[in-house]
């Protein structure tokens, strides 16, 4: 983390690599946090939580906007908003827009 953070630009790596983590560690069958690391684990996103938040509020492209809107998510335990967010493509995006809100094509 300290690394990433030391970077004055990131992108859509770092946040969609700890968003994959955190997804999956919540499946059945996939161990808890040891107690050792938990600490260490929930200073780690609540650091990477700020610093996704910065990035949102400079320019940034379309992969690194999903993926650090997931790691806000996910920070602040909206769970399955996170996961969807980690998970879902542009063309499942589109066809849930257009299909289920009915989007005009005057948007795109």
């Amino acid at each position: 983390m300290r690394i990433s953070a030391a970077k004055r630009v990131r992108d859509w790596n770092l946040y969609a690599l700890a968003a994959t983590i955190e997804v999956e560690r919540h499946r059945r069958g996939n161990p808890p946090i040891p107690d050792w690391a938990e600490t260490d684990y929930r200073h780690a996103w609540h650091e990477l939580v700020r610093l996704a938040l910065a990035d949102l509020a400079s320019s940034c492209d379309a992969l690194t906007l999903r993926a650090a809107l997931s790691v806000v998510a996910l920070g602040r335990e909206d769970l399955k908003l996170g996961a969807l967010l980690n998970y879902v493509d542009t063309d499942e995006i589109s066809g849930y827009v257009e299909n289920q809100l009915a989007w005009s094509e005057l948007y795109g």
